[in-house]
This record gives C-alpha cells, sequence and structure tokens, in this order.
C-alpha cells in the first residue's frame, strides 16, 4: 500500500494560503494516523502542487522528523495536468509503472475529484474548507483496510 497526498485542502484548508496562520493545520491529523502501527510501513508521495518548484528534502520538512524517511517521492507533471478530469490520477499511475509499485494497492488523499476518474476506489475525498479531519479517520482507515485486503480488526 502507498499514499499520494496532496496539501492543499488535505494538510490545510485551501484558504490557509491566505491565512498564513493555518498552513499545516490537519498535519497532525494525518501524522497522528500514520503512527499507528498498522499503517506505520505505508510510504507516501507527494502528488500535491506543492511538488511543482520544490525538490524532495523541500517538501519532507513539511513532516515531523520521524515522518519524513516515508516522504518517498513525488509524482510526475505530466502536460494533461490540471486540464482533463483524471489528470492527477494519470500521474499517479505513471509514478506506480515507473516505480514497478502494485497498480491496485495505493490510495490518493485528495480534494478535487476532478483529478480523478469518476468513482475512483482509490480516491479519498476530503473536505477542502476542513482539510482531512479526526471525523474522517474511520473512513480512511476503512478504506485502506478496503484496498489492502487487510481484514478490519
Amino acid at each position: 500500500m502507498i499514499i499520494f497526498l496532496d496539501f492543499d485542502g488535505v494538510l490545510h484548508p485551501n484558504l490557509a494560503l491566505r491565512q498564513r496562520s493555518r498552513l499545516w493545520q490537519q498535519l497532525p491529523v494525518f501524522t497522528e494516523f500514520l503512527s499507528q502501527k498498522e499503517w506505520a510501513d505505508v510510504p507516501v508521495v507527494v502528488s500535491s502542487s506543492w511538488r511543482i518548484g520544490r525538490d524532495l528534502a523541500q517538501l519532507q520538512t513539511v513532516f515531523p522528523p520521524d515522518l519524513r524517511p516515508r516522504i518517498i517521492g513525488t509524482t510526475p507533471i505530466l502536460h494533461t495536468h490540471n486540464r482533463t478530469r483524471g489528470s492527477r490520477q494519470r500521474e499517479i499511475e505513471c509514478w506506480l509503472r515507473d516505480f514497478a509499485y502494485p497498480t491496485d494497492a495505493w490510495l490518493a488523499l485528495d480534494d478535487t475529484a476532478w483529478y480523478f476518474d469518476e468513482y475512483c476506489p482509490h480516491l479519498f475525498l476530503c473536505n477542502g474548507q476542513t482539510g482531512l479531519s479526526h471525523a474522517d479517520l474511520p473512513r480512511l482507515h476503512a478504506q485502506l483496510h478496503t484496498l489492502s485486503a487487510k481484514p478490519l480488526p
């Protein structure tokens, strides 16, 4: 299993860019979730537009030191980015092929459904006005279990 992570609308509300004090407001929710024993080995790839103009080391500084080694890369930027439905999903699929990861064992945390194929089972859609919240975690947990074929405890 691997997680593809958007930043805006997931790790902070979309409006946080205007209100700098709210940047990374939901990062503790994400790190707390990934710290759970059953998800402690899941790597993360940045699929956010924050990857444009930043290298991996710069993106890793967003995360707590103990989580940084699990941030293993960024998706490629394809020419169709943001222009066609499913553009982010195509970038993820390209990354999966390039790095020989199973094409069915991934989950994208994102707040924009348009970036994915309609009814994409690998999309965990966040509310962009709030970002990932504690209330989302049971649903996230269940969706990861379904995709990873791990039985629910």
